[in-house]
């Protein structure tokens, strides 16, 4: 066998019958000729050199704006009040417990698809079809007062009022009072209800 190296260091072994004939490197794809013997070090190559940096333009930099004359402090016309710092009075207190919260109908019918309610802050809102819940919702499937939401400890508590459909909060039914604190999903009758606060 014929031992040799191509230029790009790949070892190569052929038959002695091969010696003087022309083939490719499998490694780099370069003509490679066998030699009359065998090598035993690889051809010394030179690493390609490294891609020279495209000369860059000089920059030029505009010269900085001349400063405008610093005017004196006016003078004081008064003298200097004397009298303590007194702290401003505190705010009033908010009336309204608990953070605002928004119920949006993600799914059912056309009437009410993509509608977004308001849940008042610190005040009961009750969703139903009935024309005077705080969350109307048009819908044979939703009981005129089918579910209830108040102010609770750390986000809102639902709960069923009775309704014939029943109320579901990420698809578990509602046995009593339910806490939400945001990202639920209601389920009442054929509306679905993304609650967020």
């Amino acid at each position: 066998m014929i031992n040799f190296f191509c230029a790009c260091g790949q070892p190569m072994a052929v038959k002695p019958e091969f010696i003087g004939r022309t083939g490719t490197c499998p490694r780099c794809k370069q003509p490679v000729t066998v030699p009359p013997q065998s090598v035993t070090a690889p051809a010394p190559t030179r690493p390609p050199a490294p891609p020279q940096p495209l000369p860059q333009p000089p920059v030029r930099t505009a010269p900085a704006p001349p400063r405008p004359p610093v005017a004196s402090a006016p003078a004081m016309t008064q003298p200097f009040d004397r009298r303590p710092l007194v702290a401003p009075p505190p705010p009033p207190p908010s009336t309204s417990v608990g953070p605002a919260a928004r119920l949006e109908v993600v799914h059912g019918p056309p009437n009410v698809l993509g509608k977004v309610f308001t849940v008042q802050a610190g005040r009961r809102s009750v969703v139903g079809r009935d024309a005077a819940c705080e969350v109307p919702i048009a819908s044979d499937r939703v009981s005129r007062r089918h579910c209830q939401l108040e102010p609770g400890p750390g986000g809102y508590v639902l709960e069923d009022l009775g309704s014939s459909n029943g109320t579901l909060v990420n698809q578990e039914r509602v046995q009593g009072k339910r806490l939400l604190r945001g990202g639920e999903y209601i389920q009442a009758g054929d509306c679905l209800l993304r609650f967020t606060l």
